[in-house]
C-alpha cells in the first residue's frame, strides 16, 4: 500500500502497490493529517497485495489498537473513503465489506466505478464543510 497526501484534503491510496515504507509511517501520516484538523476524503485503488493479506496478527492488532485509540479523530476528519473497482461485479462483492470497514474504520466506504466519479463525489462532500 502506498499514500500520497500531497493533494490533500484528497488523500490517495494504492492498496496494490507494495510498501515503500513501513505501515507504522502510514499511521504516522494519518496522524500529521488529523493535526491539521481539517476534513478529508480518502480515494483508494487497486487490490491489495498478498503479502498485506498475509500481514502478521501482531501487524494487524496494532493497527486495530492505533484506529481504536483515534476514533474520534477518524470519524471527524476522514469524510469517507471512495474506493475505485471498475468492474461491477466485484464492486458488488466489495459493498458487502463495507459495513465490516465502517465499523472498524469510522467512516463511510463506498465503492465508485472511476476516478472520475471518485473526485465528483469527494468534491461535493469537501464543498460542504
Amino acid at each position: 500500500m502506498q499514500m500520497d497526501i500531497a493533494n490533500f484534503p484528497i488523500v490517495k491510496i494504492d492498496y496494490s502497490a507494495p510498501y515503500r515504507v513501513d505501515f507504522r509511517e502510514i499511521l504516522d501520516n494519518l496522524d500529521e493529517l488529523f493535526a491539521k484538523e481539517q476534513p478529508f476524503v480518502i480515494i483508494g485503488k487497486g487490490e491489495s497485495s498478498q503479502e498485506e493479506a498475509d500481514q502478521a496478527k501482531d501487524v494487524r492488532m496494532e493497527v486495530a489498537a492505533w484506529a481504536n485509540q483515534r476514533k474520534v479523530y477518524l470519524n471527524r476528519w476522514v469524510l469517507s473513503s471512495f474506493m475505485i473497482i471498475p468492474d461491477p461485479k466485484k464492486r458488488e462483492e466489495m459493498q458487502l465489506y463495507a459495513p465490516i470497514f465502517e465499523k472498524f474504520w469510522e467512516y463511510p466506504f463506498v465503492m465508485v466505478a472511476s476516478q472520475e466519479e471518485a473526485y465528483q463525489k469527494a468534491s461535493i462532500l469537501l464543498a460542504a464543510e
